[in-house]
């Protein structure tokens, strides 16, 4: 080929590589600005849009019904319970009632008889009729399901958010319905927007849960948490508390959600809301109020706060089934504010979207207005005076009773929220920590019958005590007497049991209750000496015994809460030791230098303690361990297992005989010369063993010279690691010589190396 045809080729080649790179990057292009084609454009394939022009598909029968209610031409004609109407006239028969503390209301409500219930701050307690509006509701959406979900939900819906909203002063398209006073909160705040610099202010005394939920909250959005620190000095006057949250908001402080309790959950102090919105909007701070415990307890004035968001549990003082709560959005931020599922009511506006969160169960919510209408006959003030008046006077007793001076949750005026923190007195028997309360309200609970929460706070012991239409005074009376408590710890799951002394009161029969009932509750005085059933024995240790057998019982609750005992035995033994003396007096020594701060980690301790043992002591309790592992082996047993035992064990000597012969290092005994052989050969029996010096025509032949023992090849090795085994000295020595046996001595407690082993060699 010439050098014109060699170059032609050389860029030609590199023309054509170019031209393909162009194509393939024209082709590339093609396909990226296909795939990056502008919002509405379309493709055969697919289509691309703006999220602001999506429309949701929302079913017929839900955006007509909500459309009708903005127009205010919606049809509440829908199916309603009779039984309300059927009760009307008993329930009006009960107002008088509630002027007295000695008169129980508590055929209203479903509680059990033989329970002294003090806790209605916790879960409430429904009406009976409303459990049975429920029950109607439900029984009806399971007989006929769909036509209950598509003409008959949203009706009765609507109609519980009219009356509740007249029934708390707000209006009606201003409320959404919530299953908790938790989810409410959890829907605000993630419906907010915050970044890093901001601040979610809230107090020590905030919900648990809602104190985890602004955490998590604050952590997702890289926000920082302000919390007020309320205690029991703080708590003691509204103004304290005022103070505690103006020295919080001083200065610049880019607070934008501050979340306020209407009443604290312990102690049960009702906040005074007047005076901290008020400085929580002068920081600039939206407001939340989580009112748990406001609705039924309280007076509503919601309009009168002027916050932007406010929730309540309807199930706790308004008495509804479980589950039933509201959210009040300030009209300002309902644009804002987005449930937590979004479903079928996508882009149908504040109340709609939240009317619908997919299949539930809402026939709490339809039975509210049963609940209203019990409250409206006997009169909501009244409700609340006689909870206030009986909580007030059991207050009063049981600090009498007791001998203690502080309580919480009722001021100056005697104002209160139907709760009330009460200072418990010192006990021998009950440990002053969170594990001591817990423990006495387990007693009380499975002891006494009596439910009410116990709380250790601010280093003192406190119970919280709540009063409904079902309480009188008696039952506070069955809590003021003194009590024989369970030993308790500080460590969680650990009390003693009942003392079986105690102070004996007489029996007060409950005034309007059968004698039958007080049977079944046992008095706090009732000299009885019987077990609690979830109260745990102390821990045991017994021994050593005459054995050296140390024993100890203890007992605890596995994951299903049973009660397990566990018996542990540990065997104790004597250890003697020779130690040198000198190295005890060398420890005594006065430190210097680095060791002289007393560190105990800079100096080394002394390892010059050796353990004395016997060599001859060794070997002889070896022999006797021997024959003491045989008797014991042999003892209780019969003459055929005696014999079976004994072939096996002359089986494995016989075979441990042949394997070390094979190898040679076992010397066969010579047999004594017959008499009657005069060439000294022995007489062997047939099958005999016959040595071979003596076999075939070298019989009676002299025998050969015995192999010679020559000490001199003997190698002893010292300065082993405890690692060493006799495998890896026969591989280390092996290259001298052929070797007859390896002997590594071994502890035999441990059984590694002790440092030194001997090598012998054949030759």
């Amino acid at each position: 080929m010439s050098s014109l045809q060699a170059v032609v080729v050389h860029y030609g080649s590199r023309a054509l590589l170019v031209v393909g790179i162009l194509v393939l990057r024209k082709l590339s292009l093609g396909r990226a600005r296909r795939a990056q084609q502008r919002p509405g454009q379309e493709s055969p394939r697919f289509k691309i849009i703006k999220p602001v022009e999506y429309r949701a598909d929302n079913p017929s029968y839900l955006s007509s019904f909500w459309q009708q209610v903005a127009l205010g031409k919606h049809d509440n004609g829908h199916a309603t319970c009779p039984l309300v109407e059927q009760h009307k006239a008993k329930i009006d028969a009960l107002a008088p009632s509630l002027t007295s503390e000695e008169t129980s209301l508590k055929g209203l409500f479903a509680l059990e008889d033989g329970t002294t219930h003090l806790n209605h701050g916790s879960y409430g307690a429904a009406f009976r009729l409303v459990l049975d509006v429920q029950s109607w509701y439900r029984d009806r959406m399971e007989a006929e399901p769909t036509r209950f979900m598509e003409t008959e939900f949203f009706p009765a819906l609507h109609s519980a958010l009219v009356q509740l909203s007249d029934f708390i002063g707000v209006q009606p398209q201003d409320v959404v319905p919530m299953h908790n006073a938790t989810s409410a909160v959890a829907t605000v705040v993630n419906s907010l927007v915050v970044g890093p610099g901001d601040l979610v202010l809230m107090t020590t005394m905030t919900y648990p849960a809602v104190r985890s939920t602004l955490a998590r909250f604050a952590a997702h959005n890289g926000a920082n948490l302000l919390e007020v620190e309320l205690n029991k000095e703080t708590l003691s006057s509204p103004n304290s508390i005022l103070e505690a949250f103006k020295a919080a908001l001083q200065g610049r402080r880019r607070v934008r959600l501050a979340v306020l309790d209407h009443v604290l959950s312990f102690p049960p102090v009702v906040m005074p809301l007047d005076g901290l919105v008020p400085i929580c909007k002068q920081a600039g701070a939206k407001v939340l109020v989580d009112g748990a415990h406001g609705i039924g307890a309280l007076a509503p004035n919601i309009p009168q706060l002027c916050v932007e968001f406010y929730t309540s549990n309807l199930h706790k003082w308004m008495c509804t089934p479980k589950g039933t709560a509201f959210l009040w959005v300030a009209p300002e931020e309902q644009s804002r504010i987005r449930p937590l599922v979004t479903s079928h009511g996508c882009g149908l506006g504040f109340q709609p979207e939240f009317a619908w969160s997919g299949t539930d169960d809402w026939t709490g919510w339809l039975a509210l207005p049963a609940a209203i209408a019990i409250f409206n006959q006997l009169k909501p003030n009244s409700i609340r005076e006689h909870n206030r008046r009986l909580v007030s006077s059991a207050a009063k007793l049981l600090l009498e009773r007791w001998g203690t001076s502080r309580l919480y949750g009722v001021n100056s005026v005697g104002y209160s929220a139907g709760m009330v923190a009460v200072e418990l007195p010192e006990s021998p028997g009950v440990a002053s920590c969170r594990e001591g309360a817990e423990q006495l309200h387990r007693t009380l609970r499975s002891r006494f019958k009596i439910e009410v929460p116990t709380f250790w706070w601010e280093g003192v012991m406190w119970v919280r005590i709540s009063s409904h239409l079902y309480n009188t005074i008696d039952d506070y009376e069955a809590l003021a007497k003194p009590a024989p408590v369970p030993q308790t710890t500080c460590t969680p799951r650990l009390a003693a049991r009942l003392p079986r002394k105690s102070t004996t009161l007489p029996k007060t029969p409950f005034r309007g209750s059968p004698t039958a009932r007080m049977a079944t509750r046992p008095r706090w005085g009732d000299d009885e000496d019987e077990d609690v059933a979830d109260i745990l024995p102390n821990k045991e240790e017994r021994g050593p015994d005459e054995n050296g057998i140390k024993t100890t019982v203890e007992y605890f609750r596995n994951d299903k809460g049973e009660a397990i005992k566990r018996t542990t035995k540990v065997k104790v033994v004597a250890v003697q030791q020779k130690a040198y003396t000198i190295s005890d007096e060398r420890r005594k020594w006065k430190k210097f230098g680095a060791a002289a701060s007393g560190n105990e980690g800079i100096t080394n301790k002394a390892l010059e303690e050796f353990p004395f043992e016997s060599t001859r002591k060794q070997k002889q309790s070896l022999q006797e361990k021997k024959v003491t592992d045989l008797k014991d082996a042999l003892k209780g047993a019969d003459n055929q297992t005696i014999v079976g035992s004994l072939k096996d064990m002359l089986y494995k000597r016989r075979m441990e005989r042949e394997l070390r012969r094979a190898k040679g290092l076992l010397e066969d005994p010579e047999l004594p010369p017959s008499e009657d052989d005069p060439s000294g050969a022995p007489s062997l029996k047939p099958g005999s063993y016959v040595p071979p010096n003596q076999r075939g025509n070298r019989v009676g032949a002299a025998p050969p010279e015995a192999p010679r023992r020559y000490n001199d090849n003997s190698v002893r090795v010292t300065n082993l690691a405890e690692e060493v085994t006799e495998g890896d000295l026969h591989e280390l020595f092996a290259p001298f010589g052929a070797i007859s046996r390896v002997f590594l001595a071994l502890d035999r407690e441990t059984g590694r190396s002790r440092g030194f082993a001997f090598i012998n060699y054949v030759r």
